[in-house]
């Protein structure tokens, strides 16, 4: 079910910085436990990723609440901005913690692209050699 946006904030922790959530039982336990009373979103909305806008005169979505600890993971792995999103719409003290230590996948190409000039850093160009110029000239 859709989280609207008058939800109070999970928990119902006063101190600050909150420290009354239970640590995570499971990768797979979702975010919010119970999304349809109260939500994780309780920072600044506004253009962020993780807070879908709803249609006029009509609450939005957090989609926090929706989600499991693992694919939260998997959108801070993989997707620059997220972290920065998470940081600004969450107080919550695990989903904070995993926006702090958990490390951006370098895409593919930029592995290839660093191995390729680590192993072409002092080649000659094949034609030149080919043309048995070993000094480099072309």
């Amino acid at each position: 079910m859709a989280i609207e946006s008058g939800l109070p904030p999970c928990g119902g922790c006063q101190n600050n910085p909150c420290e009354c959530h239970e640590p995570i039982k499971c990768v797979d336990d979702p975010v919010n436990p119970d999304p349809n009373c109260c939500s994780v979103c309780t920072g600044d909305r506004t253009g962020n990723m993780f807070w879908e806008v709803g249609p006029p005169g009509h609450p939005g979505k957090c989609k926090l609440d929706l989600l499991t600890y693992a694919q939260v993971e998997h959108i801070l792995r993989r997707v620059p901005a997220a972290r920065e999103h998470l940081l600004k719409i969450t107080n919550d003290p695990i989903l904070r913690r995993m926006a702090y230590e958990t490390k951006l996948v370098e895409p593919d190409y930029e592995d290839n692209a660093r191995a390729a000039a680590r192993i072409n850093a002092n080649t000659l160009p094949f034609y030149t050699a080919l043309k048995g110029k070993l000094d480099g000239s072309i």
